[in-house]
């Protein structure tokens, strides 16, 4: 019988609630397009009565906490299965590291060198993420062995060759040395690695915190979650000493502070901590600083749709930039000082060299590729990616049909992923241009 007392209707329109709760429901055929209705129509549940969603009341979602540590158990399991060395850029980041925890100081190119530490380009990187992963090094008392590893010689490596699956490394392992339990420069390598691991746990926080933040109920958190733990190049990020896994999780808040600014303005403190996450997260990458540019994006869009003075934006604008640059200016005057350069990208790019031809098609498949997964010296068979192909596909024509439909909550949160998305990819595409990058 239908629970007629659950419909809840606004003018011809019955509410997707009673399909949610009524007998419709408890058919497994129909849930999928009922899943789909309620997401797509933009209904968000309970929103008039629920408060926003924040992370600590995440924390107590039963769903956040499996997909959590399902992402831990498969960290954990790239974290023993790759080689030491063998992930994106380990070996210097490493080193950076170790320099820290041993003098006490970011290295310089050249001194750095000379002194034996193998940072290579990695010196000169914003250094946010090192000093933590030099704390947390320095808090567990790990070794401070060099990380030495030997390269295999390079007339027998197949690195980014597709046609073979042979001779991947690119160092010389000694599966004695590198077993577990381990100890000295492998350990601290391994450690290394789950500290990255607890810092894209905060991304994973911030992506169901965002999504919640337009659907208080429903499964879409979950489904956007998920996609962003399980996908196979985020799991192989994690279980890298890389400084990627400060900027993502910093990234990510940053467009749960925008969104916010779009939708509450600025409310005293917000516009203050987006830009003090924008400054750290070009303190971990010179690609964070974008994250500034979506909270002025957010401010604008009030602006322009009448809910904010003209005067207010401004002053909010300011309280963006000004806590972004007072974390910026000391690293900027230390690269000026020593290379004569704000962004220190030049003594960088003497190491890795410069790019003789332009991009091209390869290139545009890589960067989509790599998006879902690689491994260290190649990519996946292509197969692979055909699923993948169909998730990015199916994601973008679902939202261009049902793209009038949208509530604007959904519609702003769109648009400021998109953008994100596209500074990022725009500042990886003129990068490449200058460096071989793939």
């Amino acid at each position: 019988m239908w629970r007629v007392a659950q419909i809840e209707s606004v003018g011809n329109v019955v509410s997707p609630k009673f399909f949610a709760r009524g007998p419709l429901w408890k058919t497994w055929a129909l849930r999928p397009a009922v899943l789909y209705y309620c997401t797509m129509s933009g209904w968000h549940g309970q929103q008039s009565t629920r408060r926003t969603p924040s992370a600590r009341r995440a924390l107590r979602d039963r769903s956040l906490w499996l997909i959590i540590i399902a992402f831990w158990t498969l960290a954990t399991a790239w974290n023993f299965i790759v080689p030491p060395y063998e992930n994106l850029d380990e070996l210097e980041h490493a080193e950076v590291v170790r320099h820290i925890v041993i003098t006490g100081k970011l290295p310089i190119h050249g001194a750095a060198e000379a002194a034996g530490y193998r940072v290579r380009q990695e010196a000169s990187q914003p250094p946010l993420y090192h000093i933590l992963a030099a704390l947390w090094s320095r808090a567990l008392g790990l070794p401070t062995d060099p990380h030495a590893p030997e390269p295999t010689p390079p007339t027998v490596v197949a690195c980014g060759l597709t046609g073979t699956l042979y001779n991947k490394a690119t160092w010389i392992h000694n599966p004695a040395e590198e077993a577990f339990p381990w100890h000295g420069a492998i350990l601290t390598l391994h450690a290394l690695r789950i500290f990255s691991m607890l810092l894209q746990t905060f991304t994973l926080l911030g992506t169901w915190v965002l999504v919640r933040r337009v659907f208080p109920a429903g499964p879409t958190a979950w489904l956007a979650t998920s996609l962003v733990a399980f996908n196979p190049q985020f799991l192989l990020m994690t279980a890298d000493v890389n400084n990627d896994n400060a900027v993502v999780p910093l990234a990510t808040w940053g467009l749960v502070l925008a969104y916010d600014l779009w939708r509450h303005g600025h409310q005293g403190w917000r516009a203050w901590v987006l830009g003090l996450v924008s400054g750290l997260a070009a303190l971990s990458k010179l690609s964070g600083l974008g994250v500034a540019g979506l909270g002025l994006l957010a401010l604008i869009a009030r602006w322009a749709q009448r809910r904010e003075s003209f005067t207010r934006t401004v002053l909010h604008s300011a309280a963006i930039m000004l806590p972004a640059a007072l974390l910026l200016v000391p690293w900027i005057w230390r690269n000026l000082q020593l290379y004569s350069d704000p962004t220190a990208l030049a003594p960088m790019l003497e190491k890795v060299g410069y790019r003789t031809s332009s991009p091209g098609w390869g290139d545009f498949w890589m960067t989509w590729a790599s998006f879902w997964g690689q491994l260290p010296c190649a990519f996946y068979p292509r197969v692979f990616y055909l699923p993948y192909g169909i998730v990015t596909l199916g994601g973008l024509i679902g939202l261009a049909l049902q793209w009038r439909r949208l509530s604007p909550s959904v519609r702003a949160l769109s648009l400021l992923s998109i953008i994100w998305y596209l500074v990022i990819t725009g500042a990886w595409w003129r990068w490449n241009t200058i460096t071989p990058a793939p």
